[in-house]
């Protein structure tokens, strides 16, 4: 079975994913990785805000809340 690769933003609360590429500006990628998003990081979805809101991500045993246009640029390959 081949992974699937989503968008951060299309995890459910409770899914968790691998980071493989954030697909950013390097300004907006460092930015990203400073937080601890980075490839190869694990995160997990806690909980999702409105559509186009916040929703918070758990990386490196610190939680994180990312806008929805934030979290798009984060491709995760699903691990469960």
């Amino acid at each position: 079975m081949i992974p699937m690769v989503v968008p951060l933003n299309c995890l459910s609360p409770g899914q968790e994913g691998s980071i493989v590429w954030i697909a950013a500006e390097p300004d907006h990628e460092r930015r990203l990785a400073e937080i601890g998003f980075s490839p190869g990081c694990s995160v997990l979805c806690l909980m999702k805000g409105p559509k186009g809101r916040m929703s918070a991500y758990m990386a490196d045993e610190s939680v994180f809340g990312l806008r929805e246009k934030d979290a798009q640029v984060v491709l995760v390959k699903v691990i469960r």
